[in-house]
């Protein structure tokens, strides 16, 4: 059920700590950062700092991420969507990143590039806005947050008669994705990890 006292608004810079935070309590077990993180100690405050510096230096500055406020003005949820044509990071976010991730990733990093690569190789080439990521903090989940988020977006996209296009990582989540618009265009195995699927959204004019 949908919160009706709830406030969707751009990402502050002052907030990003907090929003990582958020991101990295919801992605704690996803299959991908799983993949990632395996067999690693202390994996959220290491996925903190990764979601708090990529934010910093790539997603912010594009204007697309997105955040659900609960009644308690506490970050709720939140959407990172890359605008259409900057979906790849910049070479100089990547040495602001580079330190950071560096820490982040330690001994994971050939297992992160590998992934990188496997999800450019099937990215699409048609202008859209890609849903890198959307989480929910655990304290806040089944009140329709990821919903709300994903709406709010995709109305904007729709006034655009622009697409969207996302990587699912959770069969489970298919249906929630099929319900704003998007469908499953074409299974992802990553090498060695769990099998994901490609999403994309049509454009739909007015």
């Amino acid at each position: 059920m949908s919160d009706m006292s709830t406030t969707i608004a751009p990402l502050a810079r002052s907030d990003i700590a907090q929003a990582a935070s958020v991101l990295a309590a919801a992605f704690a077990d996803d299959p991908v950062i799983c993949h990632l993180w395996a067999d690693h100690p202390q994996t959220e405050p290491r996925l903190a700092t990764f979601f708090r510096t990529t934010l910093t230096n790539h997603h912010l500055a594009g204007g697309g991420v997105d955040v659900v406020r609960s009644d308690d003005n506490a970050i709720a949820a939140v959407a990172i969507w890359n605008p259409p044509g900057q979906w790849q990071t910049s070479t100089l976010a990547l040495v602001r990143e580079a330190p950071e991730l560096l820490w982040a990733l330690r001994d994971r990093i050939p297992t992160a590039l590998k992934v990188r690569g496997e999800f450019d190789r099937v990215h699409p080439i048609d202008p859209h806005w890609y849903l890198c990521n959307i989480g929910t903090s655990p304290s806040h989940r089944s009140r329709g947050f990821a919903t709300q988020l994903l709406e709010h977006r995709l109305s904007s996209c729709d006034k655009r008669n622009e697409s969207a296009y996302l990587v699912c990582t959770r069969e489970r989540t298919i249906p929630l994705y099929e319900k704003v618009g998007f469908r499953v265009t074409a299974p992802l195995p990553l090498s060695d990890g769990p099998l994901l699927w490609s999403m994309w959204r049509e454009g739909r004019a007015g």
